[in-house]
């Protein structure tokens, strides 16, 4: 209907339906069994990483593979 979501998860290779990515409106449908060809580290950059990165960008602190590493508050600001 007008005004729905659709929910997007980008899939791991090769995967019993042979697609990148699925979609669906609600929950993820558990008679697919697909959910552990979900490929969280693509969706944690597109759906985290990537919108802050806009705001970390225009005031200068840097994201790079290194996030969630740091091991002191001043390791994060340097």
């Amino acid at each position: 209907m007008e005004g729905d979501k659709i929910k997007f998860v980008e899939l791991k290779q090769p995967n019993p339906i042979a697609c990148n990515v699925i979609s669906f409106m609600g929950a993820l449908p558990t008679e697919l069994d697909i959910d552990r060809y979900i490929c969280y580290d693509s969706q944690y950059m597109k759906s985290f990483i990537e919108p802050l990165s806009f705001i970390t960008n225009v005031i200068g602190w840097k994201i790079d593979r290194s996030f969630g590493t740091q091991t002191s508050l001043e390791a994060f600001f340097g």
